[in-house]
């Protein structure tokens, strides 16, 4: 709210994520799925996914002509999955992809942009 301009900004945000997941207990590639007595381990497959929609938007509204023009604000579309697999009790590998998809709803204020992200990671725990 600005009292010397008599104006006042609006800020709209919307979100939508739908989000899925699965998992494979014991998964081996190759390999029987009968567990030994040696190592009573379980290799587990998990599977996510998401897909998320975001609308932001700023209005300036005039209060003494009562106009409101669109300031900012953008459209993002985000699909993120990530496939986890436990190598051992105490190491998880992660395969992950990232894709971001902006869209400027005013095309003076930015350029559309899309970001891919994807690699590997390992994470080792610690802890027993």
């Amino acid at each position: 709210l600005s009292m010397r301009a008599l104006q006042l900004v609006e800020m709209h945000s919307k979100d939508f994520v739908f989000g899925a997941g699965y998992k494979i207990a014991d998964f081996r590639p190759g390999r029987s799925r009968r567990r030994s007595r040696k190592n009573d381990m379980s290799h587990d497959l998990t599977i996510k996914a998401d897909l998320s929609f975001r609308r932001q938007l700023a209005l300036c509204r005039d209060v003494v002509e009562g106009n409101t023009q669109t300031t900012s604000g953008n459209r993002v579309i985000k699909f993120a999955t990530t496939i986890d697999y436990q190598l051992s009790r105490l190491l998880t590998m992660r395969i992950y992809y990232d894709r971001q998809q902006t869209t400027p709803l005013v095309t003076s204020a930015s350029y559309p942009i899309t970001t891919d992200d994807f690699g590997v990671t390992f994470r080792f725990s610690l802890q027993r």
